[in-house]
């Protein structure tokens, strides 16, 4: 004899199934944006290295190849936000001393990890992001209103020693 089973749990179950309720899809197509232009920025050879703490006279037009290190050993002007992740994460603070121009940015990760800017002593909150899993070089793209001058930015929660960055104008 089969047991009853309530509507509700049968349509979650039929939307999980069709991943409705997924967070993130699988693939670069799966992201709200397209992915090219960093995969090919990911992929230079001469991309710049970086280490948390160092500076940059302005936001590069290229990717960074970003180096982490440990969490706990990095001062992250404000906080990093978003929920704490079990286990010993890695992270990095990356300082852009000028921002050309106002608008609307994106910020592309390689890898799982989270990420803050700061702009006058205080974090930027996002405006849109984007995540998929299986995308080749591309995990995360997270948009943020800034304005011009000083730019910091915060990496955290990352499980990797280093991973590729990029900042650019939304298009």
């Amino acid at each position: 004899m089969m047991k009853p089973v309530h509507l509700t749990t049968l349509a979650v179950a039929m939307l999980l199934s069709q991943g409705v309720l997924a967070a993130e899809g699988t693939g670069c197509a799966a992201f709200k944006w397209p992915v090219a232009k960093e995969q090919a920025l990911f992929a230079d050879n001469g991309i710049a290295s970086a280490a948390s703490g160092d500076a940059l006279a302005a936001l590069p037009d290229a990717a960074i190849q970003l180096t982490l290190v440990d969490a706990r050993e990095v001062k992250f002007p404000v906080p990093p936000s978003g929920k704490a992740k079990d286990g010993p994460t890695k992270g990095a603070v990356l300082n852009i001393g000028s921002l050309a121009k106002k608008g609307t940015y994106q910020v592309t990760l390689s890898d799982e990890a989270w990420v803050d800017l700061i702009q006058g002593g205080e974090p930027v909150r996002s405006t849109d992001h984007s995540g998929a899993t299986g995308c080749r070089g591309v995990r995360k793209i997270v948009r943020f209103d800034l304005i011009e001058g000083p730019l910091v930015v915060e990496i955290s929660k990352a499980s990797v020693a280093g991973l590729k960055l990029s900042i650019r104008p939304a298009e």
